[in-house]
């Protein structure tokens, strides 16, 4: 009980944060989910200050994109490889899969290798004129003699790691600077020198940064055990000097650039020793400088104005950002469910740094290295000394939940969740905002950090396989990630992603991200249609037994509504698909291989299951009901066979499909509106394969086979438009004709990518003139029958009946008979049209059915009625001729004249509002207002004759008019 009570405190706490945010109206900003380009591993990135060009690293090389068009960036210079520049060796290692001789066009995908070292490790751009990109060389660190000694001759094997300066243009080399010695052309001031393994040596730089004016630059050295000097017999302790580099490039002329060495200070590296690894740095835009030392814990701040200052770090420039709070499973993996319920702290162990609120705060995003002990996985914002002002611990990854970013494997109290890593910030109108990267949600979150205190979250939207880097460019309204890995072995190779910002109400509707809404993680797959023609049913892959629908009428999301939890048989099974039943209810079916097809009720009991379904290998995929419902139609990833069950008889029938490409199966079904079927085709035991989508002739009535000739491609969707980590894996055929398909996430404990809806094509479907009706008495016990309604293009009908907008479950007829429930209720009739290629429904109009009273026994005989009404009158005698005037009257007195009141208009400007007071006017009289010859208002005046309005201050010449009479004009 006190564990429950902390937890039950923290969640309080963390809500009364929540909610304490100052009301501020709701931003319409947000970013588009992203398009793919580029064909290779990527780590960093920049974009030159008009947005006119990006560079970044691939592989062992550097590339540039111009980004003239946005629609279509093109490659517009490569250096492959940093071989090809004196003086640096990187060694037989990592291809980056980039082809030399068409740097121009399209990107290509493929097989690529994952960006590992040796190459660039980060990039900057110098005043859009020069690439400055810190670099590891080979990093063969052996033992040549194979003597367990490093000796002086194993530095011929040891090349020296650098910094390389690149023409912005076409990347040529410009300047070298090695770590070897403090020359003041060739090398770093300050460095040691010395032999390699026997003295301590720069080694492994990670990130650049370079100041906003330009001046400025600064390198982490890291000193990575892992790339740097090995472990011999004779040297026990390797490893080189952490620190960072900072150079003056405030000259226009690289070659006249300074470089020094910062050190950190001794005792801190006594006391840290290994821990001591430097990893990203920030400049500000007054030249104070931020980086990380994620492994210690620290952040070091310190000043880069004055370069007379020693270049040694004091103790005071370095920070502690203290730990972070946050939840987590209990279970590893745990095969039910996705949950927030055990508090853990952890140090924040921060990774990239920047400068925010001016230069006045930092942001830290908290990926945290405790090793087994797992880390933190956040972003936090602080105050120069290492104080915090705010941090997302409560709400970082149950955000992430939310959108369905997050895995279960990842949410372990071992592991990272999120991890957080790459960051930028930019400002758009008067709000800033913070971009910070989840690396193992693969997606790219969106906050503002107007308020450094509440940060609000604006946008979650997918990226590529382990975002590392990302850049915002204000001028051009777009951001770019760098994805250092590739989505699989057998497939995609790692690119870029472009976002753009959009106004909320301009992202895109035919592709959309399920959302959730405080649910556990979901992992959704397969699709199922029913009578509606804006939500999709699906199923949960991680949560095993939820059906859940998406609302695919909006923009950029779909939002997802929790169904029915399955039970008994059904429970804790891995669902793959569902359909939507006829009469309410669903067809769901699983992997499992004890459990393979059932019928669910609205509430999730089975009320009919085959588990026996023909074939060795069953891997059931996908399922479609047919609008009578006495035809269940499934299909395997392992074989290439339409299961036809038969609902009346209980039985199996099987339905070869032959011409299917080698490797693919059929992966999930949908059903045209003439019993055709419609099916994805794709490679399941690839994450990321081509996905084709065709139409199978008559399946109800093919006793062999559905060869070459019975199968019609409707569309392919190619590798280079996916954006998730899976194939395809649902379809379904909405009223209307909306053909939609969803790639599904993958649950591994790593890269999981997301779900994608998408809408692929559109069908013909029927068109309804007169709507259904329904006739009959809306009374208990009476029967009320609903007609087909005017049709073009339909040829046969199907019907549910609804009440307050629910199926009734199992009434399908044309005639339904009223019962209890329905008193008061709204009771509807809906008819699914069918046509050639889809359907399309149409509601009745409602009716309030009542309960119907008993008739009472017939009474007596009722005594004589009283006396009838007199008949009609007779028509009325003819007029007779009129009769002589008489003489006029005498005229009256004149009538005392009345007092004239005398209408009065004052006007005030107050803020951008002109405000008006209309006073002495007749009771009641009409007021009207006109600007530019259209009347701004209309009104009465009241009891007082008084009346008040208020214009727009751009209307400046406003006309009052009283009961039609023009009393004034106002010019504001």
């Amino acid at each position: 009980m006190p564990r429950l009570k902390s937890i039950l405190t923290l969640i309080l706490a963390a809500l009364a944060v929540f909610f304490a945010v100052p009301s501020i109206a709701v931003a319409s900003f947000d970013l588009t989910h992203g398009e793919r380009f580029g064909n290779a591993p990527n780590e960093i990135v920049d974009i030159s200050s008009d947005g006119s060009f990006i560079v970044g690293t691939q592989g062992k090389g550097i590339v540039r994109y111009d980004m003239s068009n946005l629609n279509s960036p093109v490659q517009s210079a490569i250096l492959a490889d940093l071989d090809t520049v004196p003086a640096i060796d990187l060694g037989n290692g990592t291809s980056n899969g980039l082809e030399l001789s068409t740097p121009a066009g399209p990107p290509t995908f493929g097989v690529a290798v994952a960006n590992t070292e040796p190459g660039p490790t980060s990039i900057a751009l110098v005043r859009d004129q020069y690439v400055i990109a810190p670099f590891n060389a080979k990093n063969n660190n052996v033992d040549s003699n194979a003597n367990g000694s490093y000796e002086a001759a194993d530095a011929t094997v040891d090349p020296p790691d650098g910094i390389v300066i690149l023409d912005a243009s076409d990347l040529s080399p410009v300047r070298t600077v090695l770590f070897t010695d403090n020359d003041p052309v060739t090398g770093i001031a300050g460095a040691p020198t010395g032999t390699p393994g026997t003295d301590p040596l720069l080694e492994v730089p990670d990130s650049v940064a370079v100041s906003p004016d330009g001046n400025r630059a600064l390198v982490a050295v890291e000193n990575d055990r892992e790339f740097g000097q090995p472990i011999t017999a004779s040297n026990p302790t390797p490893g080189g000097v952490a620190g960072f580099i900072r150079a003056d490039t405030s000259d226009p002329d690289p070659a006249n650039w300074a470089f020094d060495l910062v050190k950190l200070p001794a005792p801190f590296l006594a006391a840290e020793g290994e821990q001591a690894q430097p990893e990203f740095v920030d400049i500000s835009k007054s030249n104070q400088a931020v980086g990380s030392i994620q492994e210690a814990n620290r952040i070091a701040v310190f000043d880069l104005t004055d370069p007379t200052v020693s270049p040694t770090l004091l103790d005071t420039d370095l920070k502690d950002p203290g730990s972070s709070t946050f939840f987590a499973d209990t279970v590893n993996n745990n095969p039910i469910s996705l949950s927030f319920d055990t508090q853990i702290t952890r140090e924040r162990q921060p990774d990239t740094v920047k400068w925010v609120a001016d230069g006045s705060l930092i942001a830290l995003a908290n990926e945290g290295e405790d090793g087994s002990a797992g880390g933190t996985r956040d972003f936090s914002i602080h105050n120069p000394d290492g104080s915090l002002v705010s941090d997302t611990g409560a709400i970082f990854d149950p955000a992430a939940a939310d959108y369905g970013f997050l895995g279960d494997g990842r949410n372990t109290l071992t592991n990272k969740g999120s991890e957080p890593e790459g960051m930028d910030t930019f400002t758009q109108g008067d709000t800033e905002y913070l971009l910070v990267l989840g690396e193992r949600t693969e997606s790219l979150t969106t906050w503002d950090i107007s308020q450094p205190r509440f940060p609000r979250l604006i946008s979650h939207v997918p990226t590529g396989e382990a975002p590392e880097g990302v850049k915002a460019n204000t001028r051009r309204g777009y951001v770019v990630v760098a994805n250092e890995d590739v989505a699989d072995t057998q497939g995609n190779a790692a690119f870029f992603t472009l976002h753009r910002f959009s106004d909320t109400a301009l992202l895109p509707s035919e592709r959309l991200i399920p959302r959730g809404e405080g649910t556990p993680y979901f992992n959704v797959r397969g699709l199922g249609s029913g009578f509606s023609d804006s939500e999709i049913a699906t199923v949960d892959g991680t949560v095993p037994t939820r059906v859940l629908s998406a609302e695919v009428g909006g923009r950029g999301y779909a939002p997802l509504k929790s169904g029915a939890t399955a039970s008994g048989a059904a429970a804790g099974k891995v669902l793959q698909d569902v359909a939507p039943a006829p009469g309410g209810g669903s067809w769901v079916v699983s992997e499992d291989n004890a459990f393979e097809l059932a019928r669910l009720d609205a509430s999730g009991a089975v009320v009919g299951s085959v588990k026996d379904v023909p074939g060795t290998t069953r891997r059931m995929s996908g399922v479609v009901v047919t609008p009578d419902g006495q035809t269940v139609y499934g299909s395997s990833a392992a074989a290439n066979t339409i299961y036809r069950f038969n609902v009346g008889a209980g039985t199996f029938e099987e339905v070869p499909v032959t011409g299917i490409a080698s490797g693919d199966f059929i992966l999930d079904l949908a059903l045209a509106g003439d019993g055709d079927l419609i099916a994805v085709e794709a490679n399941p035991n690839n994450n990321i394969s081509t996905a084709t989508v065709t139409r199978l002739d008559d399946p109800a009535n093919v006793d062999n086979a559905i060869g070459p000739a019975d199968r019609t491609v409707l569309a392919t969707v190619p590798i280079s438009a996916s954006r998730s980590s899976t194939d395809m894996s649902g379809l379904a055929l909405l009223p209307g004709g909306e053909l939609w398909a969803i790639s599904g996430t993958r649950d591994g404990g790593g890269h999981i990518g997301h779900a994608d809806l998408r809408r692929l094509i559109k069908l013909t479907a029927p068109s309804n003139r007169v709507r259904p009706a329904l006739s009959g008495t809306a009374s208990v016990g009476q029967t009320l029958t609903c007609g087909d309604g005017s049709w073009t293009g339909a040829s046969s009908f199907s019907r549910e009946w609804r009440r307050d907008g629910s199926t009734i479950a199992d009434q399908t007829a044309s005639t339904y008979v009223l019962t209890g429930a329905d008193v008061g209720q709204r009771l509807t009739c809906a008819v699914l049209a069918a046509g050639s290629d889809a359907f399309e429904v149409a509601e009745s109009g409602a009716v309030y059915p009542v309960m119907d009273g008993a008739t009472g026994a017939t009474g007596a005989t009722g005594g004589t009625g009283a006396t009838g009404p007199a008949g009609a009158t007779g028509p009325a005698g003819s007029n007779g001729s009129p009769g002589e005037a008489g003489p006029a009257g005498p005229r009256g007195q004149r009538g005392p004249r009345g007092t004239t009141a005398k209408v009065k208009v004052k006007c005030r400007v107050s803020g951008r509002k002109l405000k008006c007071v209309v006073s002495k006017s007749k009771p009641r009289a009409s007021v009207v207002a006109r600007a530019a010859g259209k009347v701004v208002f209309r009104g009465r005046a009241s009891s007082r004759g008084r009346t008040a309005f208020a214009v727009s201050r751009s209307d400046r010449r406003v006309q009052v008019v009283v009961s039609g009479r023009k009393v004034g004009r106002v010019t504001g």
